[in-house]
């Protein structure tokens, strides 16, 4: 072992022997690199590889990398598994970029192999300049300081073990052992944030001064650090999420100190868009609030300070829907909303209009609204509340009324 990259990989994969991988191979400089080490290595560490590619129909050429990386594994006498999706629907569909969405699918993806063939890792080729680009984009599209490291040697199920070696270092590796891997077009494109760090900033300053890049690894391990701790400190702030929705108790998120609640709601959000500095302050600025608001934020998510609790939520959630039951339909299914609705016997043969609340609506002698209000429900709950109508009079409002023939239980989402 003549190279950096074998030496070091060697050294960080020894402490691994007899396990199973799940291997990303897209087929690139990076993944190929891995592969080839990992096949080299496989029966001295009594590896089980299994390779996987993931097509995500982005790209004109995606094909021609997926048959290049079936071409490769042949080769080593290893099956690949290639799962493929269509990242742009996923994208319109859940109301995320599509940069999440990829990302998502990808771990979704991975997860499916591993239970697969019980493995024990996913493993991946992310590497020492992945962790610097990643620090400048932060740094550029506005971040915090417990937030500058993009991802760990190890987390979870996911194993990173190239972190420690340069994109030299794999030059290196991949000219000795003359190692074929296909380009990526989109990765000459400058108009990518991180293809213009990659081609422009980061050689400037392996040119100006190397060393520098220590200087960066060691200011994100101290921000991981800092990470950890935050976590620690909100742990006793709960995050209750039904599918998509996200609340926590208003009175337990005002027990945070503004450091810790602008940590908590960085992690929140990060699940449907990138965190950026100036969403969390607009978030913080309205929940100091005394009155209930909402705010839009990236991706078709709304923010909600209310009464009892805080909510993140897609707006599709508390768009205006409407079913009509038919006589002799005991039960009705709102996937939408995730509720159940059974109806009694009186009820059953009954042709129901089941729908949210509208402006104007009564209920009795007053209105629906101000009912709310008087009850302290929060915004969030009365625009998903389920009303029940007959022949255009409001017969029952879930949390206001009390009528044994109308039982609503809610689905669990996940």
């Amino acid at each position: 072992m003549n190279t950096s990259f074998e030496k070091k990989l060697y050294e960080r994969l020894s402490e691994f022997r007899n396990k199973k991988f799940v291997v990303g191979f897209s087929g690139g400089r990076d993944s190929s690199a891995l592969l080839h080490f990992l096949n080299r290595f496989r029966d001295e560490f009594s590896f089980e590889l299994y390779p996987c590619h993931i097509n995500h129909r982005l790209r004109k050429n995606a094909g021609e990398d997926e048959g290049f990386s079936l071409k490769v594994c042949r080769e080593y006498s290893l099956k690949l598994e290639v799962i493929s999706g269509d990242v742009k629907n996923i994208a319109e569909t859940q109301g995320i970029s599509a940069e999440q969405a990829a990302r998502k699918f990808r771990i979704e993806s991975f997860t499916k192999i591993k239970e697969k063939y019980n493995a024990d890792y996913i493993v991946t080729a992310h590497h020492m300049d992945d962790l610097i680009e990643t620090f400048f984009l932060k740094i550029f599209q506005g971040t915090t300081v417990y937030n500058l490291k993009g991802f760990n040697y190890e987390s979870g199920t996911f194993l990173r073990p190239m972190l420690e070696i340069s994109g030299d270092e794999i030059d290196e590796y991949i000219n000795k052992y003359r190692i074929m891997y296909v380009n990526d077009p989109t990765n000459k494109d400058i108009n990518i944030p991180r293809n213009w760090i990659r081609q422009r900033i980061i050689p400037e300053i392996k040119e100006y001064n190397p060393g520098y890049f220590k200087n960066i690894l060691k200011l994100q391990n101290e921000s991981s650090v800092l990470d950890g701790y935050l976590s620690s400190k909100v742990e006793k702030v709960q995050v209750r999420k039904n599918g998509a929705v996200y609340k926590i108790n208003l009175n337990d998120f005002n027990t945070l100190s503004e450091y810790e609640k602008r940590y908590l709601v960085s992690a929140v959000i990060a699940d449907f868009c990138r965190p950026g500095k100036q969403i969390i302050e607009n978030i913080l600025d309205i929940s100091n609030k005394r009155e209930s608001r909402r705010i839009n934020l990236p991706n078709d998510f709304i923010f909600e300070k209310s009464y009892s609790y805080i909510y993140f939520f897609p707006s599709s959630a508390v768009e205006s829907y409407e079913y009509l039951k038919k006589p002799s339909e005991k039960v009705v299914i709102l996937s939408k909303i995730g509720k159940i609705i059974t109806f009694g016997n009186d009820l059953k043969n009954e042709s129901l209009r089941v729908r949210n609340r509208r402006k104007g609506d009564r209920f009795g002698r007053k209105k629906l609204k101000d009912l709310f209000i008087d009850a302290g429900k929060d915004l969030f709950v009365r625009d998903t509340s389920v009303v029940v109508e007959k022949e255009g009079q409001i017969i029952f409002v879930e949390g206001l009324s009390d009528r044994k023939n109308i039982r609503i239980d809610k689905i669990s989402q996940g």
